[in-house]
């Protein structure tokens, strides 16, 4: 059993279209940074195009996920990175082998989770 969640920054785009692309770049290492500190020994992440990242969460419940992106989500709240001031993210979450065995539909799965987080504001949805 392990959890995936793919990740991106709501309104990258408009740092890449205000401050530029260095200003996005810097933005993405500081992401990753934050993400990097939120995991758990075992788990690992991966940035996976633009500004979306996956991260496997090792033998994970609803709840181990849940606090891993709640530790993300706090510091970007707090501001931790000045790169990252203002932004955002959404987590879309699939587990396998509940929601998919299968590695196609479980990150379809979660990729559908993800934008219905961004569609409705929510920030997070499990499948």
């Amino acid at each position: 059993m392990f959890g995936l969640v793919l990740c991106d920054l709501d309104g990258f785009k408009g740092v890449n279209d205000t401050r530029g692309h260095p200003a996005g770049d810097e933005a993405l290492e500081g992401f990753g940074k934050i993400v990097r500190k939120a995991l758990r020994k075992h788990d690992a992440a991966f940035r996976i195009g633009g500004d979306e990242f996956a991260i496997l969460l090792a033998e994970a419940s609803e709840d181990d996920a849940r606090e891993v992106i709640g530790r993300i989500q706090r510091k970007l709240d707090r501001g931790v990175d000045a790169r990252l001031i203002g932004m955002r993210a959404s987590f879309g979450v699939a587990e396998c082998p509940a929601d998919a065995d299968d590695p196609q539909l479980l990150f379809r799965r979660a990729d559908e989770a993800l934008y219905e987080a961004k569609r409705t504001g929510s920030g997070i949805v499990f499948v």
